[in-house]
């Protein structure tokens, strides 16, 4: 995260859950919940719900997602692009600041791979 009027810079680490919530044909549909587990820096988060469409590749984008509090105000949000793996148990996004209309606003960049666990599926109770 960077910007502002001073040009503050910083990094730091996220853990949480990324949960594909429904994928059907070319959308899925996400939970996210990352934070910073470092208490010794500023407290970081987001917690969104978020679809995304998926191109016949199986490319991932996701046009436009807050930035909660893991990019300072005032931002534009983030744009996020990414890929389901061959197999479909791994999932790699790649985050980025959509432009800012504000001089001194603040942007966000970032990686996050997640591996897919617990993957449930609906099933239908037998008729009598």
């Amino acid at each position: 995260m960077s910007g502002g009027f001073a040009g503050t810079t910083e990094q730091f680490g996220l853990t949480g859950n990324l949960r594909v919530l429904v994928r059907e044909g070319n959308l899925a549909t996400f939970f996210i919940s990352v934070f910073n587990s470092d208490s010794a820096k500023k407290p970081r988060s987001l917690d969104d719900f978020t679809t995304g469409v998926i191109d016949t590749d199986g490319h991932l984008t996701i046009n436009k997602l807050t930035a909660g509090s893991l990019v300072d105000t005032p931002n534009s949000g983030l744009k996020v692009s990414g890929a389901f793996s061959s197999g479909g148990s791994k999932l790699s996004l790649i985050f980025n600041s959509l432009p800012s209309m504000v001089a001194d606003g603040y942007q966000g960049e970032g990686t996050l791979e997640a591996e897919l666990v617990g993957l449930v599926s609906a099933s239908k109770t037998p008729s009598r």
